[in-house]
């Protein structure tokens, strides 16, 4: 890539790691190894997200307002359909109704059929930068943060059925980044003092997770909820367990494993990332953390970093599995 990743995110038997970039491309990557295996071109702007069907076909929505379709046999299959979002198109699949979802800054959170590209609902309100969005029972629920006004935060949590905007929690801190469950049953946020908040989407109930490291600016649950990660300006990374989701008493957090990375710089070298008075503001900035994702089987994790570097790291150990800087295919294991 010219340029950080936007989205990484594994293929469906966890052999291969997709990222999209601000050069208007989506790259193919050996998940074990960090070979690249193929670039994917057709973008006219950045691309901001990536999500898989059930069949394994990968979507990519751009800046350009297009979603399109990649396939093995059709790498440049195009899905007729546009989508309007100032700066930021993400893309959701329903998997069980081959349906999509798009969404961004300031634009109408619309339902697409998968197969045809014809538009199905289009919903009453409006989103922001930081919305996610998961298909569940046939339902799709939307979140997002605004604000600050008058010191507090919003947290939003729509329906597309629902025609007013109904405020969900209130938090004192700017709201970084959020993720929904996928069986919609929590909602995490990080917030920009650091704090990591995980809501119980039924009872509205709130934990506090972590608040005395930098700036959460990534959050993501693992597929089958079993594991949230978040991560920090710095480049720190924390992952921690979940269980009894969904029980009367609430899901129990376990304990966190916290990494910093070993973030390559500008000549290749392995560069310490550890935060002292020498380092300059531009180098921290380098570190900061830009994407992360499970692997399905969520065994592995994967970070990508701003200046370029991704990590795929053991979610039980938390050890190096393999690195690799995408602008000039350094590896290192």
């Amino acid at each position: 890539h010219d340029g950080p990743a936007t989205s990484i995110l594994f293929g469906s038997q966890g052999q291969r790691l997709f990222s999209s970039s601000f050069d208007h491309t989506v790259r193919v990557w050996d998940a074990e190894t960090g070979n690249q295996l193929l670039t994917l071109t057709g973008h006219q702007d950045e691309v901001q997200s990536l999500a898989l069907s059930t069949e394994g076909t990968l979507l990519s929505g751009s800046k350009d307002g297009v979603v399109r379709r990649w396939t093995a046999d059709r790498p440049q299959q195009f899905l007729p359909l546009r989508a309007y979002a100032d700066g930021n198109l993400r893309v959701t699949v329903d998997q069980a109704r081959k349906r999509l979802a798009t969404y961004g800054d300031d634009a109408p959170v619309t339902i697409w059929d998968l197969t045809t590209g014809q538009q199905l609902r289009q919903a009453m309100f409006q989103t922001a930068r930081n919305a996610r969005a998961v298909f569940h029972d046939e339902r799709l629920t939307v979140a997002w943060a605004q604000g600050p006004w008058g010191g507090v935060n919003q947290l939003y949590l729509q329906s597309m059925t629902d025609k007013r905007r109904s405020v969900f929690a209130e938090v004192e801190s700017k709201v970084r980044t959020l993720d929904l469950s996928r069986d919609a049953a929590l909602l995490a946020c990080g917030l920009e003092d650091g704090e990591v908040q995980l809501f119980d989407i039924e009872t509205r109930e709130g934990k506090e997770l972590s608040s005395t490291m930098s700036p959460a600016v990534k959050i993501a649950f693992s597929n089958s909820v079993a594991l949230l990660a978040v991560g920090r300006e710095d480049g720190t990374m924390q992952w921690w367990p979940l269980t009894g989701v969904g029980s009367d008493s609430g899901a129990d957090v376990g304990t966190a494993i916290t990494v910093k990375p070993q973030a390559i710089n500008a000549s290749g070298e392995i560069a310490d990332p550890d935060r002292s008075k020498e380092k300059s503001r531009d180098h921290d900035d380098q570190l900061a953390v830009v994407a992360l994702c499970f692997s399905p089987d969520e065994s592995r994790l994967a970070t990508a970093f701003r200046n370029g570097v991704v990590e795929v790291r053991n979610t039980k150990s938390g050890e190096l599995d393999f690195q690799r800087e995408l602008t000039n295919a350094l590896v290192h294991r």
